[in-house]
């Protein structure tokens, strides 16, 4: 398994992977959003997984990911949303590595996401060609995000108090004003914004109290134990599948099917 593990993560590097968008002249790639688009400083960020290279008048299968940053005037302009399929003009470069002694090595924290390359171009040079691509389920559960944030903003009057409750239950922080995170860095809680284990654990917590008196006889602990996976799962359908939320609900799955199984 470890070795797998290390195959899997090793063969994904420009250098080894020979279909790597990278490799080819390209004037145009063709992709999809792989990640749900993140605002920021009138910005928005995204990686696209690369499927095709288009040059000297055809289409070469590709692969890779690129990040991809276009300026936008405010979250109505996000645009593009996962799974929608791009082409883009291929102008990208290396991530740089770090040039100040002890400064975030942000070209590592991309490696880790499969990411080599970045661009930064205008709205006019990116053009939706599809949708429906990527990971249905994924997909799915970020729809159904956008779902629960609309009710946020039906019932939450102030945009404020909207964009916190939005962040701090859902994980989507894309309506939360820079000035409000910037407080919550300079007061050192920063960590509160993000959905972590300690969310899971307080779903988990909070219906296994509600039902400790479903964990008598056989038959009714099996269906508590089924009611809590049901509930550790279908929140972390609503966050989107975070990957701290993935680890937690996994690892906290585990403990409750021990637990059945006594």
């Amino acid at each position: 398994l470890s070795a797998t593990g290390w195959i899997l993560a090793w063969k994904t590097h420009p250098g080894i992977e020979r279909t790597h968008f990278s490799h080819f002249e390209a004037d145009a790639l063709v992709g999809y959003v792989a990640d749900e688009p993140v605002l920021r400083n009138q910005h928005v960020r995204f990686p696209i997984a690369v499927t095709g290279s288009y040059g000297t008048g055809r289409l070469i299968p590709s692969s890779g990911f690129l990040l991809v940053t276009v300026p936008v005037g405010d979250s109505s302009q996000l645009g593009n949303g996962y799974g929608d399929e791009l082409l883009i003009r291929a102008k990208y470069q290396e991530v740089p590595p770090p040039y100040n002694p002890h400064e975030m090595d942000y070209r590592r924290y991309l490696s880790a996401k499969d990411i080599w390359h970045q661009a930064y171009l205008q709205p006019w040079e990116t053009r939706q060609i599809g949708a429906g691509k990527g990971n249905t389920l994924v997909r799915h559960a970020l729809r159904l995000r956008q779902d629960m944030v609309a009710k946020f903003a039906r019932y939450v009057q102030d945009p404020t108090a909207q964009a916190l409750a939005a962040t701090l239950l859902l994980g989507y922080r894309v309506d939360l004003n820079p000035e409000l995170i910037d407080v919550f860095s300079v007061t050192g809680t920063i960590h509160v914004l993000s959905v972590s284990g300690m969310h899971v654990m307080l779903v988990f917590w909070l219906f296994s109290r509600l039902l400790w008196w479903m964990g008598r006889t056989g038959f009714l602990r099996w269906a508590r134990l089924f009611i809590l996976l049901a509930a550790v799962w279908g929140y972390a359908l609503l966050t989107g599948f975070s990957p701290s939320v993935l680890r937690a609900s996994l690892m906290i799955s585990f403990v409750m099917v021990a637990a059945g199984f006594r």
